[in-house]
């Protein structure tokens, strides 16, 4: 095992790329995850407007490969109804983390949780680490981050409403999620 800090420290601030989503999409989330076993990146952006009309992207790359598939569609007005009784709920209004500390480990992945919802009544960003296989000792294990289990439901629900579907292939579309901290 290698340690990734440095390799995904260079990954976390991507440069902004000349197109951009107008207008801001009400939610952001991009996930990033780097495995030291196989060098490979993977990076996810799903912007979702207010609409509900999306659009997902992932990336991967690696010493000997880079592949993107960008997918476009529209979740359920009901599904939307969901997404807002997580969002619009007080306890998740009331929730401030924001980037925590980067650790130097030895571990066979790490992963970035970067959320961000953005109406006329507030911007708020959320960010979580997450560490697999850390090595100490003779054993690995797994570090979650403290606020993880506070943005599992909207988590669960882009699994489900979003990136499970993967309809409408968006044929020769390359990637444009900027990244949430600019």
């Amino acid at each position: 095992m290698i340690s990734l800090f440095l390799m995904f420290s260079m990954v976390l601030s991507p440069v902004q790329e000349s197109k951009t989503l107008t207008p801001p999409p009400l939610f952001r989330l991009i996930r990033l995850t780097a495995h030291a076993d196989t060098s490979e990146i993977e990076r996810v952006c799903i912007a979702l407007d207010a609409s509900g009309s999306y659009r997902l992207e992932q990336r991967k790359e690696s010493d000997i490969t880079k592949s993107s598939r960008v997918y476009e569609g529209q979740v359920t007005a009901e599904e939307m109804a969901a997404f807002h009784a997580i969002i619009d709920s007080p306890s998740f209004k009331a929730l401030t983390f924001e980037m925590p500390k980067q650790r130097a480990l030895t571990m066979r992945a790490i992963e970035e949780i970067a959320i961000g919802i953005q109406d006329a009544d507030r911007r708020q960003l959320l960010t979580v680490m997450n560490y697999y296989g850390v090595h100490e000792g003779s054993n690995n294990r797994n570090i979650t981050d403290d606020h993880a289990r506070e943005l599992r439901p909207v988590i669960d629900w882009v699994s489900k409403s979003i990136e499970k579907r993967k309809v409408n292939l968006v044929k020769d579309s390359q990637p444009v999620c900027p990244p949430l901290r600019q």
